[in-house]
């Protein structure tokens, strides 16, 4: 590195190619540091040259000098020492240049930058920001921090510091120092640097760029040669060049000598110093040296670049000053072009206006809507266009005034009558005027349209009053009075009638008359027609009443003639009613006095009611929201007066409760029902009041929606024409302009944003609320955030899009202007004129700077390759565009260079001697003049003649730096001619003279700029305080002005002049506060002028303070005032507006017909509510007034007064509407009660035909079906009609009542009215009666026939079949049952015929009489009478049969079942088993006693057996023998069964007797044997004791056997079985003694016996005995006989009749027990096989199981007293099917019955343990087991039934064993026993 450091100093060729310096830092001396020479060919190198001479490439050398090493070395080290005390020298004049600003100075660079603080307040300067504050402290940890808050301020700063540290700064390594002074030059003095050619304004940075900047300015001086920062300085002359160039009054640069090198510079530096201001960085002798320092002369001209390169700011102001022109000429066209257009406008504006304020009409509907027509196609064709032009005219102000704003120029506006206002009034004026058009051809085109209709009403009723005057003129001209006074006074009343409605008729005739003549006041074309039908309907009326006049005449002289033979007669009959009248109106007078007046209170109650609910049902719906809030309004006075009304109804409804209590007349209780009916309306009007309430506050809000959504379209639709008429601009500028316009545009749009989500969210929350115009708000919000989002969406995208075309654009103008300056370099570049010597220098400097110019400009070239690239990438659509463009200025960009090099090489060899003598001479005379300049003593005066000392030291500073190059230059040069051998002496001489003038004018030029920086400093602070007392005292006057306005206008205007007043301050308080803290610094310094400095900063912030203090005082006094003109403001408007309401209030204009009065009170209401709104801001207004008087405002009795006439002017107001809408009201109710008369009459004419109809019917269906009609047709005519009328009435009471001002003519319509509705309700009475009559007489008819036909169908209908079992039978007699019930119904019916046939008899005479005699007779012959009769007896028959039937059966199952019971009582009597002791028999004893009670229980049944069969014999039943039979095998089975059960009694009583003495006779041997040892015994005691005991105890056996005796005895006694043998023996005895008798038949004693035996009640013999028969054969049981018990049926008896004592003399009624009963849920589900039942509900019955039916009952009560549930007859269970209900899944425990007939059920049990129950016992019904399943069915026979079986002690023994089971044992043995048990 240190070889190639030396060798850069020797020259190097030039060659053709570009130039690219470096800017690194390398050491002091840098191979950068070399420069161009002149070599000669043939000459060898100079001996002290030649060690350094390196490796050059130059054409000149031919080889390498060999010099030793040490020689070499030590001249490096000399040349290395000098270069880095130059820039040491340099750096540190730039440094102290730079802190000079903040009163700093360094001496050492190296030492006193260590600490770091030195080098943080450079970069503080330099880069004007503040750093973070130095570390106290002097060790060298401080030192450190201090250098790396540097370091990392300039690595933030992007600063590349490669191998440095902050130890390298504090160690003061001088190299690094050096180096990052360097870097700190180049980020902040160098790097920006950009330079502008006066040819092709080609822009380059960095070193290369100041190179060229110098070439540029140097160029076509003598003897300068700018190639690089080093040689070409050496002789000044460069210096001095760039100084003249700027400023060539100060420098005679012919003078200058390029050989006296060192006045050269230090002339320029003086000069720079001095006139410029530029410091003297170098000295002359830094320069004239062989190899100067290029970094030093680089710093050094950097001051000249930025001095001059301001003085080039001036011409650009010049260029800018060119272009305000010409957008000021530009903007006059656009200022004629308004004009011009708004001109045309206006124009066509007022012709507009003119041809629509034309209220010229065609006089026919055709003419006035083909006029319409051709409005409607001005507005759709014309007027848009003219509309567009308006907006694009305002459009175009737009931007004239935004460019003259952006132009700083006085904003243009119109002179007076071409104003946007004026434009806008001229247009609202065009839209009243074709408002008014419209309206006043829509009310042409009412008018006509009504004139139409009137036309058309005209006719209709013409034609009406023709034919009713026609027939009338017939129904007059006929004379049917009549034969009596009825006749007659009908006849009279009936002409009356007519009479009334003539006359009522002619205000009809006259209506006709009137429309006539309306219409002809009003000029209808076709009045002619209209007035020859008028005359024709005049003369009809006329002939009429003629003909009316003379029939009265007739009739009044018939009826005189009546009245004489009546009048007597009608004197008797009234005064007979009159007294029993006056007696029956006393009692009642009293009462109906408060009936009248509660009937009043209802009537006025029922009619506030309708109208209140008629007002509520009305059907408007607001149009507007003005309408809307009217309407809200209206409808909460009706809620307020519903609550007033609440109280008179409370009222109202107990009087009515009082009234009506009890009462059960029909007028009581249409009274009720009229009650009942208000009680309904009354709820009604309240749901009727919350609906419409409802409906109308959603009504009011879809109105606000409509409103917002006007606001939001409006926005939406400026937003689309915007983005439709955006085109894309051709040119950078305008390209940047419409971003600029679009991005507004879009800002505009996020200002409305608001607007439009807001009015999205309210109508998606309507549709959500339900709105009733739901669908017509989600398509408003639909269609709002559709366009929205479009506009959004179309927003972005066109911004993108013009983004898109200002990148292309841009790149487009950087091609076109490289293209240029590629143009014009070839032009120069292709100049090969070169030929004279005498140019050569300077083409050889141009040529140079040229080259410099061309590398400079290639990164130029490569940012347009990069960017085009970049576009491609980004933007494909462009590739083809710029593909084409790059290669283009590629192709260019080569031929060019191609140019300049060959044009290079020519000029190298052409001369070289020549460049170098005229480089020495041009530098002499430069450092002469710099030398004169530096020698001034004048540092200016003020600050103007500073700055230009400064300006010129910059140029003088600039030029020594340029001239040191030439100075280094020089070196080389000369090297070059020396070894071509051209006077190398001379050569050196003049090199050595310039380079020592150069050095010597260094010192001086930095000690020149260092002076005038002092000066300008301290002339800069005191301009800047004059300037700002200046300013302050401008401004005071505004500040301190007492003008306040007169209008509201001038007022806000003045306000916002303040506060720009207000900004202006604020704004410039900082420059304020510099001033104050620059004035720190300046009075520190020892000054003459410090004491002048004070006074003027005191005089400032004096100033300052006072400003500040009088534009508050101001703003708060522009307040009040702006308060005040604002509430004159306001009330001017509101007196405007109430004065222009006054004048349409004040209007007497009248309405002509029903629509127009409907439009104008509409319009009233308006304007009414209008006035009501504006009630708030009149209170607004006189609040405000108040708040003013009361905060004391200046002018506060001007505003009071001014309030008080505004409450006037509106009270007044107020009353004038109030008036205006009485008339207009009372006008409308006239045409609407006009209306309501015509129709009405109109409809009762039309009521009136169908009510005189004399259709009578055919039939009774004809009949019935004209009753219905005309039923339907009353009953509309009487409530319609009713209401109608009475509406019509109180509708004209409420007119003359009020005092209507047409009273009369209303009064005249009303009794017109009532008289036809009178009339017509005559009619449809007469009517109704005469229908009546007509249907009674054909129904009578038709009911006689229809019974006939009834009875002979239930005749045939009546079955034959009785029944093949009990079920059967059952079933038929329900079925007869229901038959009998039906024909019972038919009697009715026949009986109200005879009825019906009496009354119409008496009520008709003559021929229809004959005939109702004729039908009935024939009735009473044969036809219903006979049939009815016929039926009765066949029913009864029937009914008959099937009792005799049901009995039948009923018995023969009785009998069926008492045999079956008593086959199973004989069969268990029988097979009883035998006992084997006394508890045994006990126990069958007790057993057969049971049987016993169940017979005793079966006798009921036999009895109702035997009755029932007794009963059908008495009657004579059909099936009597068969009955007979089965009574008697009924008899004889029971007289069997108990005799079974007597023998089998008998024969058990005898066991037991048997047993039981057997048990005695064993206990008592047991004792016998237990006792005979003691008797036997032959111990008689040893001494008296003993014997004693013997005694005693012998005593005690004696007592014992007394005892025993007894039982002995009874032992000894014959048991019953021993009698009845010893009874059969005696028998046997007397039977062989005595001869058999003959025998008898055996079925004639049988039958014998039965006559003569005496049956009881039971059917059994009354004998009472019970004969003991004898046992035949038995067995040994215990040593004892015991008798067979087969043996015991056969035994003879003495008599039958001892049965009897065996059953109870009477017992309790048998009744029939249950086998199951309880609840369960019954379901019907089929009713026939076929057939679902009707009602498949479940229900909760009480069922009854009995035998094989199941009964229903509603519980067990109803069961028991045989009420079956819904008289329903028990199903029978034979041949039933019952399961569970496996497919029934709703229900649980559900169990069916299917039933033989089809019938099906289903029933639900508790559990399954119930059911279950419940199919066993259904089951067990069905196959006829009769064993009871329930508990409570196994009842134990009653003791008492079972004592009487039994003799009296068994009897008492039983019962004492039944009443106590415990002591049955003990019983038995104490009563059966004389022996006691063993123990």
């Amino acid at each position: 590195m240190e070889l190639q450091s030396a060798t850069s100093g020797l020259p190097r060729p030039l060659s053709p190619g570009p130039i690219s310096p470096t800017l690194d830092y390398a050491g002091p001396l840098s191979p950068s540091s070399g420069g161009p020479s002149h070599a000669s060919p043939g000459r060898g190198p100079s001996p002290s040259l030649s060690p350094i001479r390196g490796p050059s490439p130059g054409p000149g050398f031919s080889g390498q000098a060999a010099f030793n090493y040490n020689q070499l070395e030590g001249r490096f080290k000399q040349l290395q020492d000098e270069r880095e005390a130059v820039q040491k020298k340099t750096f540190t004049k730039w440094v102290n240049s730079h802190l000079s600003r903040v009163s700093c100075r360094i001496t050492d660079l190296y030492m006193d930058l260590r600490d770091g603080r030195m080098l943080i307040k450079l970069l503080e300067v330099l880069s004007g920001e503040r750093l973070p504050k130095p570390t106290k402290g002097r060790m060298r940890i401080h030192c450190l921090e201090n250098v790396d808050k540097a370091l990392q301020f300039l690595k933030e700063q992007r600063v590349h510091l490669e191998n440095m540290g902050s130890h390298d700064i504090v160690d003061g390594n001088h190299r690094l120092t050096l180096g990052l002074i360097w870097t700190i030059i180049l980020r902040f003095q160098i790097q920006d640097i950009s330079v502008e050619t006066e040819d092709n304004k080609e822009k380059k940075s960095a070193k290369d760029a100041l190179l060229l900047w110098c070439q540029m300015k140097t160029a076509g001086y003598p003897n300068v040669n700018i190639h690089n920062f080093s040689t070409s300085w050496r002789d000044g002359m460069a210096f001095n060049a760039l100084i003249h160039k700027h400023r060539p009054d100060l420098i005679d640069f012919d003078k200058l000598k390029k050989s006296n090198a060192h006045y050269n510079l230090q002339n320029a530096f003086n000069l720079a110093e001095q006139h410029l201001g530029l410091t003297k960085l170098l000295d002359a002798e830094d320069i004239s040296v062989d190899h100067p320092d290029e970094k030093s002369i680089i710093t050094y001209v950097v001051t000249y670049y930025h001095y001059f390169s301001k003085m080039k700011a001036l011409k650009v102001e010049g260029k800018r000053i060119g272009k305000v022109l010409d957008n000021a000429i530009e903007t006059e066209k656009m200022i004629e072009k308004y004009e011009s257009l708004a001109s045309d406008l206006l124009e066509w504006i007022e012709q507009t206006i003119i041809i629509l304020n034309n209220r010229k009409f065609a006089n026919s509907l055709v003419g006035v809507q083909q006029q319409l027509q051709a409005f409607n196609t001005y507005r759709t064709v014309e007027k848009p266009p003219k509309f567009t032009e308006k907006g694009n005219l305002e459009v175009l102000l737009f931007t004239i005034q935004s460019k003259m704003r952006a132009n700083n120029q006085k904003v243009y506006t119109p002179r007076e009558g071409k104003l946007i206002s004026d434009i806008n009034k001229a247009w609202e004026r065009l839209e009243k005027a074709e408002h008014e058009r419209e309206l006043a051809l829509r009310t042409e085109l009412i008018r006509q349209e009504k004139l139409e209709q009137l036309a058309r009403r005209f006719d209709r009723k013409a034609a009406m009053r023709e034919t009713w005057l026609s027939e009338n003129q017939r129904l007059v001209s006929q004379d049917n009075f009549g034969f009596d006074l009825q006749a007659v006074e009908a006849a009279t009343k009936k002409h009356e009638a007519i009479e009334t409605d003539i006359a009522a008729y002619e205000e009809r005739v006259q209506a006709v008359v009137a429309v006539a003549k309306e219409l002809e006041a009003e000029s209808y074309h076709d009045i002619k027609r209209i007035t020859a039908r008028k005359d024709n309907v005049i003369r009809l009326w006329e002939y009429l009443l003629e003909l009316l006049k003379a029939r009265r005449q007739r009739l009044e002289m018939n009826l005189g003639l009546q009245r004489v033979f009546q009048e007597m007669l009608y004197i008797m009959d009234w005064m007979d009613e009159m007294k029993d009248t006056m007696k029956n109106r006393e009692e009642s007078l009293g009462e109906a006095s408060k009936l009248q007046q509660f009937l009043r209170e209802v009537d006025d109650f029922q009619s506030w009611l309708s109208r209140t609910q008629t007002a509520i049902a009305s059907e408007d719906m607001p149009n507007t929201l003005a309408e809307a809030e009217k309407l809200l309004a209206q409808h909460e006075g009706i809620k307020n007066e519903i609550r007033n009304y609440e109280e008179d109804y409370q009222k109202m409804r107990d009087m009515g409760e009082m009234v009506t209590q009890g009462q059960t007349d029909a007028q009581y209780m249409f009274l009720r029902q009229r009650l009942q009916a208000l009680d309904t309306g009354w709820n009604e009007l309240h749901k009727m009041w919350e609906n419409r309430q409802n409906l109308l506050s959603q009504s009011h809000a879809y109105q606000l929606f409509l409103r917002d959504t006007k606001q939001a379209e409006a926005f939406l639709n400026n937003q689309e024409y915007v983005l439709a008429h955006t085109e894309m601009p051709t040119t950078l500028e305008g390209a940047e302009a419409a971003i600029k316009k679009q991005e507004d545009f879009m800002t505009t749009m996020d200002a409305n944003e608001e607007k439009i989500s807001g009015v999205v969210d309210t109508g998606r929350r309507l549709v959500t609320d339900g709105n009733i115009n739901a669908e017509r708000i989600q398509e408003k919000v639909d269609s709002i955030d559709q366009r929205h989002k479009k506009n959004r969406a179309a927003a972005n995208d066109l911004l993108t899009r013009l983004k898109d075309n200002r990148d292309l654009q841009k790149f487009l103008q950087d091609c076109q202007e490289l293209s240029l300056w590629i143009n014009e370099k070839m032009l120069t570049a292709q100049d090969m004129t070169y030929d004279e010597a005498r140019n050569l220098h300077s083409k050889w400097l141009k040529h140079q700077a040229f080259m410099a110019e061309l590398q400079s400009n290639k990164e130029w070239l490569d940012k347009i390759d990069k960017d085009g690239k970049t576009l491609m990438a980004e933007k494909p659509e462009t590739e083809a565009m710029v593909k084409e463009k790059l290669a283009s200025l590629k192709t260019m960009w080569e031929d060019l260079e191609s140019t300049t090099q060959t044009k290079a090489k020519c000029l190298f060899d052409a001369n070289k001697a020549e460049l170098f003598t005229q480089s020495c001479a041009d530098l002499d005379k430069w450092l002469a003049g710099l030398d004169g300049q530096l020698q001034s003593d004048d540092y200016g005066k003020d600050l103007t003649s500073v700055n230009i000392l400064l300006k010129k030291q910059q140029i003088l500073e600039s030029q020594v730096e340029l001239r040191q190059k030439e100075v280094g230059e020089l070196q080389s040069q000369s090297q070059a001619l020396s070894q071509e051998g051209k006077g190398s002496e001379e050569v050196d001489g003049q090199r050595i003279s310039v380079e020592r003038k150069f050095h010597c004018l260094q010192e001086p030029l930095k000690k020149r700029r260092e002076n005038l920086m002092a000066s300008r400093e301290i002339h800069q602070f005191n301009r800047d305080v004059e300037d700002e007392i200046l300013w302050v005292e401008e401004r005071m006057p505004l500040a301190t002005s007492t003008d306040h306005g007169h209008n509201l206008q001038t007022v806000q205007l003045l306000i916002k002049k303040n506060q720009t007043l207000q900004k202006e301050i604020q704004g410039h308080q900082p420059r304020y506060d510099d001033i104050f803290e620059r004035s720190q610094h300046v009075l520190r310094e020892d000054s003459p002028t410090a004491e002048l400095i004070r006074q003027r900063l005191a005089e400032l912030q004096s100033l300052w303070e006072q400003i500040k203090k009088e534009t508050e005082k101001r703003h708060a006094r522009l307040s009040e005032a702006h308060e005040a003109q604002q509430y004159y403001f306001d009330a001017a408007e509101a007196e405007a507006w109430m004065s222009e309401q006054e004048l349409y209030m004040m209007s007497e204009e009248k309405a002509k017909d029903e629509q127009s009065s409907v439009a104008m009170l509409k319009k009233h209401q308006i304007l009414e509510q209008a006035v009501e709104d504006y009630a708030d801001t009149v209170h607004q207004l006189s609040s405000t007034s108040r708040g003013l008087v009361a905060a004391g405002h200046p002018d506060s009795e001007r505003i009071g007064m001014r309030q008080s006439q505004v409450d006037k002017l509106y009270a007044g107001l107020k009353d004038l509407s109030e008036e205006r809408r009485g008339k207009l009201d009372e006008r409308f109710r006239l045409f609407q009660l006009n209306r309501e008369v015509d129709d009405l009459e109109q409809w009762i004419a039309e009521r009136e035909v169908v009510a005189g109809s004399h259709e009578l019917g055919q039939d009774y269906e004809h009949v019935t079906m004209l009753q219905e009609r005309f039923r339907e047709f009353a009953r509309d005519t009487g409530n319609i009609g009713q209401e109608r009328v009475d509406t019509v009435n109180r509708q004209a009471d409420e007119l003359i009542n009020t005092g209507h001002g047409d009273a009369a003519t209303i009064a005249e319509w009303k009794d017109g009215l009532n008289e036809a509705w009178a009339d017509l309700l005559e009619l449809i009475d007469t009517r109704t009666q005469i229908l009546a009559a007509s249907f009674e007489l054909h129904k009578f008819y038709h009911d006689a026939k229809e019974i006939l036909n009834r009875i002979l169908d239930k005749h045939k209908k009546l079955p034959e079949e009785l029944g093949r079992d009990q079920n059967t039978v059952e079933t038929l007699q329900r079925m007869h049952t229901t038959f009998e019930h039906d024909i019972q119904a038919l009697g009715t019916q026949v009986r109200q015929l005879q009825e019906d046939a009496v009354r119409l008899q008496s009520a008709y005479a003559g021929d229809k009489a004959d005939d109702i005699q004729k039908r009935e007779g024939e009735r009473r012959k044969g036809e219903v009478l006979e049939a009815w009769k016929n039926l009765l007896e066949a029913a009864e028959g029937r009914r008959v049969k099937l009792v005799d039937t049901g009995d039948k059966f009923r018995f023969f199952s009785m009998v069926r079942d008492l045999m079956l019971w008593m086959e199973d009582v004989i069969r268990l009597i029988e097979a009883q088993e035998n006992p084997r002791d006394v508890s045994s028999v006990e126990l069958l004893m007790n057993n057969h006693q049971g049987i016993k009670a169940e017979i005793d229980a079966r006798n009921d049944s036999f009895t109702a057996c035997i009755e029932l069969g007794k009963a059908l014999l008495a009657r004579k039943h059909y099936a009597s023998e068969e009955i007979k039979e089965k009574l008697l095998q009924l008899t004889d089975k029971r007289k069997d069964m108990i005799d079974k059960w007597e023998d089998r009694w008998e024969w058990l009583r005898l066991v037991l007797e048997v047993h039981q003495f057997s048990r005695d006779a064993g206990v008592a041997e047991a004792w016998l044997l237990g006792q005979e040892p003691y008797l036997s015994s032959r111990e008689m005691g040893q001494n008296v004791d003993e014997v004693e005991k013997l005694i005693k105890r012998h005593e005690a056996f004696e007592k014992s056997a007394a005892t025993w005796e007894e039982r002995f005895a009874a032992l000894e006694r014959l048991t019953t079985m021993e009698l009845l043998e010893v009874r059969r023996a005696q028998e046997e005895e007397e039977k062989k003694r005595q001869p058999p008798p003959t025998e008898a038949q055996p079925g004639d004693a049988a039958a014998q016996q039965r006559e003569g035996e005496p049956v009881s009640q039971n059917g059994l013999p009354s004998d009472q005995e019970s004969p003991r028969d004898n046992v035949e054969g038995g067995e040994v049981v215990n040593g004892v006989s015991e008798p067979s018990p087969a043996g015991s049926p056969g035994a003879s008896r003495k008599g039958k009749a001892s049965q009897a004592a065996t059953l109870p003399a009477k017992t309790q009624p048998d009744a029939p027990t249950s086998q199951l009963e309880g609840f369960l849920h019954r379901k019907h589900e089929w009713e026939g096989h076929n057939k679902k039942a009707s009602s498949r509900s479940w229900h909760n019955v009480y069922c009854v199981i009995n035998q094989q039916e199941m009964g229903f009952y509603k519980d067990q009560k109803s069961a028991s007293q045989g009420i079956p549930y819904h008289s329903e007859i028990p199903v029978s269970l034979k041949d039933a099917v019952c399961e569970v209900a496996l497919d029934y899944k709703k229900k649980k425990h559900v169990f069916k019955l299917k039933i033989t007939d089809g019938n099906e059920y289903l029933f639900q049990a508790k559990d399954d343990e119930e059911m279950n129950m419940w199919i066993s016992a259904i089951s067990a019904a069905m196959s006829g087991d009769k064993s009871e399943v329930t508990p409570s069915s196994h009842s134990t026979p009653a003791p008492a039934a079972r004592a009487q079986t039994l003799p009296a002690s068994v009897a008492t023994a039983t019962t004492a064993a039944e009443s106590s089971p415990g002591k049955r044992e003990k019983d038995k043995e104490k009563r059966f026993s004389l022996f006691s048990k063993k123990k």
